[in-house]
């Protein structure tokens, strides 16, 4: 069986390995969200058709009184976004948001389905047509309709999408489309939560480690002052809070972890001033 100091370097060990992996996953997650954006949106308040394609194949035509979540799936950054409002009547409207790894990167809302004002837009003719990247950057009045039913007085500058790309479909259905997940949505839900985790494991262990409740207690001053140091900067950027505290959390897990490696008489040699 092992002694005192044989469970410390043991628990000790877990408890760095832990914290390895789980800044592995974290990395991982950021990795993914810089190679493969998740792309998602919301369309609603829409009189006419809103239809949003991915490299051209259609991924969703939202049609008047309808609203609807998007979700494109991860995507390589360059991957290219197009966005199209049709006329059906005269009197469009749309409201429109796409994000890009949570943030928004596109937002636009014109009129009001349920309250058409006068006319002021072509008939059947698609007026708005703009196109992005997975990663949030504007291409320009790119659209994968051909010119003979873009409204030129609506959009002036549009540019159809090369040849190969045009594909003027109207029902999602006929798209071969299909959003991907696996294995970068299960990538991102770890890594997202793992910074947590860590955090709440290095709040146990600093409590539950004797050794560690035994210095702490000895320096239970200097903690009582970093505490109050900590809730005063939360007065101040209580947005921050949250994250300064599960980075306190994790740093905590780790030096849990050293302490019960390195034993307290090894750790008070290379950091003095526990003395």
């Amino acid at each position: 069986m092992l002694n005192e100091r044989g469970r410390q370097i043991t628990i000790g060990s877990l408890l760095l390995t832990i914290g390895l992996l789980g800044l592995l996953s974290h990395g991982s997650m950021e990795f993914v969200r810089h190679t493969h954006p998740d792309v998602e949106g919301d369309v609603s308040n829409v009189a006419g058709t809103v239809q949003i394609s991915v490299e051209c194949e259609q991924a969703a035509a939202v049609t008047s009184g309808e609203a609807l979540p998007l979700d494109l799936g991860y995507m390589s950054p360059d991957t290219q976004i197009f966005v199209s409002v049709l006329s059906s009547d005269q009197h469009p409207a749309w409201d429109i948001e796409l994000r890009s790894n949570g943030d928004t990167f596109f937002e636009d809302r014109q009129g009001n389905a349920k309250t058409p004002l006068a006319p002021r837009t072509d008939a059947n003719a698609i007026v708005f047509a703009r196109a992005f990247t997975a990663g949030g950057e504007e291409v320009g009045s790119i659209g994968c309709q051909g010119l003979d039913v873009v409204s030129r007085r609506e959009v002036p500058d549009y540019v159809p999408a090369s040849a190969e790309k045009e594909a003027p479909r109207s029902s999602a259905d006929e798209s071969p489309f299909r959003p991907r997940h696996s294995p970068y949505e299960q990538i991102d839900a770890l890594g997202r939560w793992s910074p947590l985790v860590l955090a709440v494991l290095g709040v146990i262990a600093a409590a539950t480690a004797s050794p560690v409740r035994r210095l702490a207690w000895s320096h239970k001053g200097t903690l009582a002052t970093g505490a109050l140091a900590i809730v005063s900067a939360g007065l101040f950027q209580v947005a921050a809070l949250p994250t300064f505290l599960m980075l306190t959390g994790c740093a905590l897990l780790f030096a849990v972890a050293a302490f019960l490696i390195l034993g307290e008489p090894r750790t008070r040699r290379l950091l003095p001033w526990l003395d």
